[in-house]
């Protein structure tokens, strides 16, 4: 990961999806229904003793509690073998120039994984743009929550 690429990662959740302009959609979720145009990449999710561990002990509690254990878990994830892969060829599409969006459950990309895989990327020079609820620019478009 030598140059800056000159792609944008956007970061977003699926309820924005509709709202949003970037021809690369990357689903980052391992359960739900497939979505027209996009793409679902199970190796960004978190692993399924992750999720379930979310489900069953932090889901609905303030994130303050557990955000840091969340984090931790998550980003020794991102080491794993599969993981790495599909960070590669998201590193490469964003190296050409392409724009891509990770899209999960999160309404907030506050405490959300996707957030940690932007800021991995980030690292290496990554411009990451997290479309939040607030009115977004995205390619030069502006769209707002509701529209």
């Amino acid at each position: 990961m030598n140059q800056s690429p000159k792609g944008v990662l956007y970061t977003t959740s699926l309820a924005r999806l509709s709202k949003l302009s970037v021809p690369r959609v990357w689903v980052i979720t391992r359960y739900g229904n497939d979505i027209k145009n996009t793409r679902r990449v199970t190796e960004l999710a978190p692993s399924p003793q992750l999720y379930q561990m979310y489900m069953e002990h932090w889901r609905g509690r303030d994130p303050e509690t557990w955000w840091e254990k969340y984090k931790e878990i998550f980003l020794r994830e991102l080491a794993m073998p599969e993981k790495r892969k599909a960070l590669r060829e998201l590193w490469n599409l964003l190296q050409e120039g392409q724009d891509v969006a990770l899209a999960c459950y999160c309404s907030d990309g506050t405490y959300c994984h996707r957030r940690l895989v932007g800021e991995f990327l980030g690292q290496y020079g990554v411009q990451v743009v997290e479309l939040a609820a607030e009115p977004c620019l995205v390619q030069g478009r502006l769209f707002e929550e509701g529209l």
